[in-house]
């Protein structure tokens, strides 16, 4: 047996008569069993009730004043699939319920309609089989997402792997780092992009390589450790994911120019996080997702894996250029051909600070 509903419109039933008395009748015997029920008089009214909200049932007159009831049959299940119709008739042939039935009506009434009680019994089946496809079009949804969800997490966990497998062929830093935005990019379908260093004294940071900073020359781009966005993440070694700036109280009444609605920003981190070893190389930060959708808890396990294998490479490249530069001296460079060893990156001389972006200057909203 149907469960009562659990509030108001739970089961929405539509009774479509222009016989007045008839509908008024079966409207309040339908709504002292819990229906939300809404009357019309021809197809037309019938149409303008289907579309201000779901109809679990709709109780049709066969002959309507300004169309037949089948054809009014036959556009609700045009905009409305779930919808069960029951057809009503004074006079109903056996051809006419066989079309009805062939056209998906679930069942027919033959008025007068004398028994309330057994039009609810068949009101109410329809209702339980609408719920019925609703919970299975929901399952099949739900497991469609599940689908889609487990073939991405395998896609960039194949992607990772190879990631660590292509970033022990890079001698250049530069290579290194223009293939792991390029990875981040397209991974994750975004328009914005960068990645940014340290300085030897661990006290700003610059953007040593980047995608879709276009207002601005990123090697022009300074933050100072501790402000923005990346300069926090940089400075606590924690990831930051915001899903909506406009609402994330984390952000107060700051507003960031050039950004979308969802960012993160992720250190670059050697050593286990909050031990004493822990060394922070710089920040990895990702906006502007082409579809509009948010970034999730799922793209920011990929970028924080992502720099992860980027930290232990730009050790890797450091250790060989301290190497190169060891050999070249002790082979007797000439002054000037070897310089200092480069840290992991190091901007250049300092600049302009990004008007935008998570690690940029701050700009409240006009």
């Amino acid at each position: 047996m149907l469960e009562q509903p659990r509030g108001p419109g739970s089961y929405r039933v539509l009774v479509v008569d222009d016989e007045t008395g008839n509908a008024r009748g079966l409207a309040t015997f339908l709504a002292g069993k819990g229906c939300e029920v809404e009357i019309a008089a021809t197809a037309a009214d019938g149409i303008l009730a289907l579309s201000r909200g779901p109809v679990a049932v709709a109780l049709v007159e066969l002959a309507l004043p300004d169309s037949s009831g089948l054809k009014l049959l036959s556009q609700i299940k045009e905009r409305s699939e779930d919808t069960e119709v029951l057809l009503m008739a004074q006079c109903t042939s056996v051809d006419a319920v066989i079309q009805a039935l062939r056209n998906g009506a679930y069942d027919y009434l033959a008025k007068p309609l004398q028994d309330l009680e057994a039009v609810w019994r068949r009101v109410e089946q329809a209702i339980e089989k609408h719920l019925l496809i609703a919970q299975n079009r929901s399952l099949m949804r739900t497991q469609e997402i599940r689908r889609e969800e487990l073939a991405e997490a395998v896609h960039r966990l194949s992607c990772l792997i190879e990631v660590g497998r292509r970033m022990n062929e890079f001698q250049s830093l530069s290579e290194l780092l223009d293939f792991v935005i390029a990875t981040a990019v397209e991974e994750l379908d975004v328009a914005r992009a960068s990645i940014m260093l340290l300085d030897e004294k661990g006290r700003e940071l610059g953007v040593v390589a980047s995608r879709g900073i276009l207002e601005i020359d990123p090697g022009t781009i300074r933050v100072p450790i501790g402000t923005g966005i990346a300069g926090q993440v940089a400075e606590s070694g924690r990831p930051v994911l915001v899903n909506d700036a406009d609402t994330d109280p984390r952000l107060g009444e700051r507003r960031y120019l050039h950004l979308s609605g969802s960012f993160l920003s992720v250190p670059l981190v050697l050593g286990a996080r909050s031990s004493p070893q822990q060394r922070i190389l710089g920040v990895i930060n990702v906006t502007n997702r082409r579809s509009g959708r948010a970034l999730g808890e799922a793209d920011l396990e990929f970028v924080t894996a992502l720099a992860g294998k980027l930290s232990l490479a730009l050790e890797r490249t450091r250790h060989i250029e301290e190497l190169r530069h060891t050999l070249r001296a002790m082979q007797g460079a000439a002054p000037g051909e070897a310089g200092p060893p480069p840290a992991t990156g190091r901007p250049g001389k300092a600049g302009k600070q990004d008007p935008g972006g998570p690690g940029g200057k701050q700009r409240k909203a006009a």
